[in-house]
């Protein structure tokens, strides 16, 4: 004679377990990894650093990049050498989507760091590196002087 239809113990067990390993996923998918994510910044910013010295070229005037307290901004050198904040759809200004503590910008040739990256006319630059300083670590983002930017995450 056979026995009442049902689930057995172990088959319960292995479906809960199963449930608790996609839920544990999913959760780890939502949250994100705070490290990578403030490497992703770093890449999208040095993007930027060379989207702003184009702009700095098709508009034959200097373009800057500022970091502020609460995330960083590009401006634009008037016609009175004054720097006004630049308003555009790629180089607005934008908030520091992960914790970043502190700006180090320092260029070749100079001892003490500066206030600003400046992007000039011509393609062709002083080489300039950016720390990015966070509790999650640290990341370089640096200029050669052609034009181009890296970023790499510092030991």
């Amino acid at each position: 004679m056979r026995g009442a239809a049902g689930f057995t113990l172990i088959e319960m067990m292995v479906v809960i377990a199963i449930a608790g390993i996609v839920a544990a996923l999913a959760t780890l998918q939502l949250t994100g990894n705070p490290r990578r994510e403030l490497f992703e910044q770093s890449r999208h910013l040095a993007a930027q650093f060379e989207a702003a010295g184009d702009q700095a070229a098709l508009r034959s005037k200097l373009v800057a990049w500022r970091p502020t307290p609460s995330g960083y901004g590009f401006e634009i050198r008037d016609a009175s050498r004054r720097w006004v904040p630049l308003h555009d759809a790629v180089l607005g200004d934008a908030r520091w989507q992960v914790s970043v503590t502190g700006v180090e910008i320092r260029e070749f040739g100079r001892a003490d760091p500066i206030p600003r990256v400046v992007f000039g006319i011509e393609p062709l630059g002083l080489p300039v590196r950016v720390i990015l300083h966070s509790t999650l670590g640290n990341i370089l983002i640096s200029g050669a002087g052609d034009g181009r930017f890296h970023a790499e995450q510092l030991p």
